[in-house]
């Protein structure tokens, strides 16, 4: 993802929002969340969540928006368990100071715990081959999605 963002007209979010629904990577939206697949994934799988008000941090976030990210947070680990069989999860939340009020919105990434370590370097790093696109996992959570009832979404 090299562009400059300081260039674009439209916000950040919306600059890297449009990058990804162009490149596949979209696998859910409505008014308050975004949920999708890395550009560049250090994971398998690995998804995100970025909440599209501007909230930097948890204490703006209205009881509405908490409700929508626990939601986003259910379709991901379920979609997780479910489709791929992962029942190991990190989520790890950026937000910004407590104290500020910016433009940074929080979001959160969804890293399911691969325990099939697939080559050595992953044990003298710490790290993961990545063994799936990140397409093909955005791709198969929107395929989940279409099978959630309308009236729980």
């Amino acid at each position: 993802m090299f562009f400059r963002l300081e260039q674009s007209d439209d916000h950040p979010f919306e600059t890297r929002a449009n990058f990804l629904r162009k490149n596949g990577l979209e696998c859910f939206e409505d008014d308050s969340i975004f949920i999708s697949a890395p550009y560049a994934s250090r994971f398998p799988d690995e998804l995100e969540l970025t909440l599209k008000p501007k909230v930097c941090n948890f204490r703006q976030l209205p009881k509405i928006e908490v409700k929508k990210v626990a939601q986003g947070l259910y379709y991901a680990i379920n979609f997780f368990s479910s489709e791929r069989g992962v029942t190991d999860f990190n989520v790890i939340t950026h937000q910004d100071s407590l104290l500020e009020n910016s433009e940074y919105r929080i979001h959160f990434h969804i890293l399911p715990r691969n325990k099939n370590v697939l080559g050595g370097v992953e044990v003298g790093f710490n790290g993961y081959v990545v063994d799936t696109w990140p397409e093909a996992t955005a791709s198969a959570f929107r395929e989940y999605m279409k099978r959630v009832p309308e009236e729980e979404i």
